[in-house]
């Protein structure tokens, strides 16, 4: 299970938590940005998806919502040693107001230049970075296209992609 810094709730009126296992989320502006969680497999947790087919799924950090998106599949997938549900939607959102965001280098885990001349960096996912935030790295400003969040038990990552200001 991820760290309880990260929860997840199925709608707003008497929520059923859900003990998120992985959290992806692919921000883009002005797009739709794609969303998913997977869970534990639990029929009671079936029973509860199949009764609220048009519930939100609401994502929390450290108890502060922190995005939310319209389920548009959900999808068993059984393997060997465990089943595990997944929720998946898109959420169209326009970032207007922009942010500056300063890294310093220990900040980055991975940086590196694409043959489009793009630039992608991997972040810790407490830093709050969102598509169209300039993003400081050392001395060189970025503006970050597009923010994708891989967050798992073992691992919890920010891949920024971003073109030099």
């Amino acid at each position: 299970m991820i760290a309880p810094i990260w929860t997840a709730y199925l709608g707003t009126s008497n929520p059923v938590a859900l003990p998120l296992a992985t959290l992806t989320v692919n921000l883009r502006n002005a797009s739709p940005s794609y969303h998913a969680i997977s869970v534990p497999y639990a029929a009671t947790l079936t029973e509860s998806l199949a009764s609220r087919p048009t519930d939100t799924v609401r994502i929390y950090r450290a108890g502060v919502e922190w995005g939310y998106f319209n389920r548009d599949r959900d999808a068993v997938y059984q393997g060997a040693q465990s089943s595990t549900i997944t929720l998946s939607g898109y959420r169209q959102q326009t970032y207007a107001t922009p942010a500056t965001v300063t890294l310093s280098r220990k900040d980055v885990g991975l940086m590196r230049t694409l043959s489009d001349g793009s630039v992608v960096a991997e972040i810790h996912p407490a830093s709050d970075v969102y598509p169209l935030d300039t993003v400081i790295v050392g001395t060189i400003a970025y503006t970050a296209t597009k923010v994708d969040y891989l967050i798992s038990p073992a691992r919890g990552r920010v891949r920024i992609t971003m073109t030099e200001v």
